[in-house]
């Protein structure tokens, strides 16, 4: 059975430019088209929807009210807005719901692109358990003593730029968001940055306020498992991170920083699974002549944190930022062989 894609929007005339331009997909998708959020919803709900692009400005209920039920109903459907919506309230808005937001007018060829990549995700995670819990996340957790420090130093009198950075370059939940925001197309921004710095240039320290204050895309676990493993991934992925930024370094490549953050986001994957699956990580911690927690990853879950992580980068537009202008070096070390090392100096592994 074809992957299903359906497409919403109360413009006929927009619906119909979507079926020629999507024409060519019509081989390896069946392509579904729905007038309006309400027939988009009767078709989620009888149809298995791999994946949904919606406009945003519809009467009776807009596309971030139409995702944010889709993320109830059918929380293992990819969620796209394509809208020429562009002002920042609306766009806020479809933040928590969305994983990526597509301009309108799109290019045709982008857009398919888009599409076949997204159509890939899915595939990459293990089994429905873990397909559902990671489609429905809108957000990484963060380490709550950094995440209320970062949120405490936006509210100050005068944040800046730096300081903002140096907190955020220390935690998986806040550095991915804001890569998120500026990879996915929800500034329209058009830009990628080579590292937390640059993105929280480009991001605005103003709009993060309004996300952290207004909008629930930053949080932290509550189980005290989550915490100590949340605490020790970030720790291990600065270690990571820096050993790549001094590796691109050493051999003077262009924009090392982006390295730093290629090894840190490495890791986003264990921050998520030691959130939703804080039981398996307890037993974990607990044996004394631990395999790798790779390893342990692999045998409990089917996928590793890399592996998970690259499905969540692919997923959020994140990828983009690596595989473009800034190729990994085939002279760094290899990534697993130093995850490895890294690993089992944090996690005490046999």
């Amino acid at each position: 059975m074809l992957p299903k894609i359906l497409f919403v929007d109360d413009e006929e005339k927009i619906l119909q430019g979507l079926k020629r331009m999507l024409r060519p997909l019509s081989s390896s998708y069946t392509l579904l088209f729905a007038n309006g959020a309400e027939e988009a919803l009767e078709k989620i709900v009888t149809e298995d929807i791999s994946i949904i692009c919606t406009d945003m400005k519809m009467p009776e209920k807009d596309g971030a009210e139409l995702l944010s039920e889709v993320r109830e109903i059918a929380p293992s459907t990819i969620r796209l807005v394509l809208s020429g919506q562009a002002e920042e309230h609306h766009v806020l808005r479809a933040l928590p719901h969305a994983h990526q937001y597509l301009p309108k007018p799109c290019d045709a060829n982008n857009l398919r692109e888009i599409i076949e990549n997204l159509s890939s995700v899915s595939g990459k995670l293990p089994n429905a358990k873990i397909r559902q819990s990671i489609l429905r996340l809108s957000a990484v957790p963060s380490q709550e003593d950094l995440l209320k420090e970062f949120i405490s130093l936006l509210n100050s009198d005068k944040p800046t730029v730096e300081d903002l950075a140096e907190i955020a370059k220390m935690d998986l939940g806040i550095s991915t968001k804001i890569v998120h925001l500026i990879s996915s197309g929800f500034l329209r921004a058009n830009t990628s940055a080579n590292s937390i710095k640059e993105a929280i240039k480009i991001v605005g320290i103003d709009v993060l306020r309004r996300l952290a204050n207004d909008y629930p895309i930053f949080y932290f676990p509550k189980s005290k498992t989550s915490q100590i493993v949340l605490e020790k991934t970030n720790e291990l992925a600065i270690m990571i991170g820096i050993s790549l930024e001094e590796q691109s370094r050493s051999l003077s490549l262009e924009n090392p920083e982006i390295h730093y953050l290629k090894g840190f986001s490495s890791f986003i994957g264990r921050a998520v699974l030691c959130t939703d699956y804080p039981s398996p990580y307890e037993s974990y911690l607990k044996q004394e002549n631990k395999e790798t927690i790779s390893d342990f990853e692999m045998k409990n879950f089917g996928i590793t944190s890399v592996g998970l992580s690259a499905a969540l980068s692919d997923l959020w537009g994140i990828s983009k930022l690596f595989d473009t202008r800034n190729k990994y070096h085939r002279s760094l070390i290899d990534l697993e062989t130093l995850i490895q090392e890294r690993e089992k100096q944090v996690f005490g592994n046999k």
